[in-house]
């Protein structure tokens, strides 16, 4: 049975879940953004100046001005495109806010049109072609300064495609969709990650609510956020299934009460960015392939091994 409309639904809707920091007041995301920019511009940080670019951004969008914020991510690539060629490390800043325009795509309910400017990113950077994204000009043939940092770039873009592609299609109906984009490029994890939630939510809404319990079952749990995660899909299974599910629902409820929200928060994906949503939490920092002035840079990247071994793509919410 595939819950359509109603609550359950509703609910299905505001996976997958994932560990974020609290949410901050608007005083303190002013003061935030305040600091960071002092704090960029006493330590000559291009990566704290890059956050304030791209938190402003995000501020912007949350405060109805979606206009504003699409302006500042032209604004910020542009920063970084007029300084090509760069190292990887640059070049993979200087395409951040230009995948931070197709998640504002989905932000408004076009996920379609942020799925078309993902690929063609992901293209264009992969041909060394320049294009077009939300109508206007993007030059990137001459993005990178080696082979090897054209190879690592378009590693990260192939996996922002693989990981970002499939979250305009996480909502009703598209669940198969986002599994099925997933699985071609092997892009679920053994944990609860964001793919895997995927994978257990799209088999439970095509009627196989058997199948999903099973994969969640043999799905390890590891942190108290995973532990909340997995009971409250397996409550989503049970109804989805019809079955009793009051005694999941206490098990639930414990299992959020004993995740330390200061610790190991929990949101959904529509709650704020950036922040890796489809995969495992980032452990190695890529450096720079050499010493480049350049313009602002961006928050710190990561590398996260993954089977197979993939890097982490930090992307914005999802759904507002």
């Amino acid at each position: 049975m595939h819950p359509a409309t109603g609550p359950l639904a509703d609910a299905i809707r505001r996976f997958p879940l994932v560990p974020r920091a609290r949410a901050l007041s608007l005083a303190e995301r002013v003061q935030r953004l305040t600091d960071l920019a002092r704090q960029a511009d006493e330590q000559n940080s291009p990566r704290d100046a890059s956050a304030v670019h791209n938190l402003a951004a995000l501020l912007a969008t949350d405060t109805g001005q979606p206009e504003d914020a699409q302006q500042l991510c032209r604004n910020h690539a542009d920063l970084y495109l007029a300084a090509q060629p760069l190292n990887s490390t640059l070049a993979n800043l200087a395409l951040e806010p230009l995948v931070n325009l197709a998640s504002l795509k989905i932000r408004y309910d076009d996920g379609d049109t942020a799925f078309e400017l993902l690929n063609l990113l992901a293209d264009s950077v992969t041909t060394r072609t320049d294009t077009v994204l939300d109508g206007h000009l993007v030059v990137l043939a001459g993005l990178t300064a080696t082979d090897l940092d054209h190879r690592e770039v378009c590693e990260r873009t192939e996996n922002i495609r693989l990981y970002d592609g499939p979250v305009p299609w996480s909502g009703p109906g598209r669940w198969l969709d986002a599994h099925a984009h997933l699985r071609r490029g092997d892009g679920i994890a053994r944990r609860i990650y964001g793919g895997r939630q995927v994978a257990v939510i799209a088999t439970a809404t095509s009627g196989n609510t058997a199948s999903a319990l099973d994969l969640l079952t043999r799905t390890p749990h590891e942190r108290p956020w995973e532990h909340a995660v997995g009971a409250a899909l397996t409550v989503l299974c049970l109804l989805a299934a019809g079955r009793p599910a009051a005694d999941a629902g206490e098990a639930m409820l414990e299992r959020f009460e004993h995740t330390d929200r200061a610790q190991d928060p929990l949101t959904d994906t529509a709650s704020a960015w950036p922040s890796p949503t489809w995969l495992p939490p980032p452990v190695t920092t890529i450096s720079p392939s050499g010493q480049r002035a350049s313009p602002p840079g961006a928050p710190r990247r990561t590398r996260t091994p993954t089977p197979p071994a993939r890097s982490c793509a930090t992307r914005w919410s999802s759904r507002a």
